[in-house]
């Protein structure tokens, strides 16, 4: 049995019920669906695999509109294989996903998944693109206003203390080549996804005095923070605490207050830790691309 939620109350109860779970493969789609109910993210199928004591939970969309025609996008959680398996078979043949139909990218998910796509679309596991890395994950949440009000004092002395022609703003659609180049993750025709990101969630960036990015953050699909990046003859100045904390109020009142890096960024990660109250998932992610 498959139940897709329709109403905005029921994707509440849903995404209440994932937090209650400690398994943090959840995260991603519980910030899917909770940008589905506020409205960020249009255009977006959420199913759970019955109600309302589910366990499998999915958000499904199109990637038409960023450039991928005849794709769909999934953030998938499922406790276990054999939940995913049973789950992706009903949700495959909804969205017509086998027989040269459409094709999909499940995104944040357990690499496993692989195995069962593989079956699936009965094709070798060699034909399935699987991008995977190990993720630190940070609660942006901190203790107290204090300790906000705190971090915009350090921030402020952060814009004072910038280059004259320095400035900070959001990205344009100008920077996603720049910005694509620098992230490792692998995504069919990634520079329309970036754009796609830039005009329906936040973002933020650093300009030099001739106007080329020199530090910048996206916000994913699923509310996550991410893309956190300050070219390296700019550390060390303060830039990603900057854009990390930029607007920070007011993003944690509508968006999922996670921020994410791969294991081997550094010198991010070290600044989220500093600030932050941080944690290892413990999980290696994947994007699975089946075409």
């Amino acid at each position: 049995m498959v139940v897709e939620l329709v109403f905005t109350h029921h994707m509440k109860h849903a995404i209440d019920h994932l937090l209650t779970m400690s398994d943090p493969y959840r995260l991603p789609v519980c910030g899917m669906v909770y940008n589905v109910v506020n409205g960020s993210l249009p255009n977006c199928h959420v199913f759970v695999d019955m109600w309302p004591n589910f366990k499998s939970m999915v958000c499904v969309r199109s990637c038409d509109e960023y450039g991928k025609p005849e794709m769909d996008f999934a953030t998938w959680y499922s406790p276990d294989m054999v939940s995913f398996e049973g789950m992706f078979r009903k949700i495959a043949d909804m969205r017509k996903w086998f027989n040269g139909g459409r094709g999909v990218i499940l995104h944040y998910v357990n690499s496993e998944c692989k195995r069962v796509l593989a079956n699936e679309f009965n094709v070798p596991q060699t034909a399935i693109a699987c991008d995977s890395y190990s993720l630190y994950s940070f609660d942006l949440l901190l203790n107290d206003h204090s300790a906000m009000d705190a971090l915009d004092r350090k921030t402020q002395r952060i814009v004072d203390t910038l280059p004259d022609g320095f400035e900070v703003g959001q990205l344009q659609a100008k920077d996603i080549e720049t910005v694509a180049r620098f992230q490792g993750r692998k995504f069919p025709d990634k520079v329309s996804y970036y754009q796609w990101l830039i005009q329906h969630l936040p973002s933020v960036c650093v300009r030099n005095s001739e106007g080329h990015v020199v530090a910048w953050k996206l916000t994913y699909d699923s509310g996550t923070m991410g893309a956190l990046f300050v070219l390296p003859e700019f550390r060390k100045q303060g830039l990603a605490l900057l854009i990390a904390a930029r607007n920070l109020k007011e993003t944690l009142t509508k968006y999922n207050a996670i921020a994410a890096v791969a294991e081997s960024n550094e010198p991010c990660k070290t600044m989220l830790q500093n600030h932050f109250h941080g944690k290892a998932l413990g999980i290696e992610v994947s994007w699975i691309i089946c075409e």
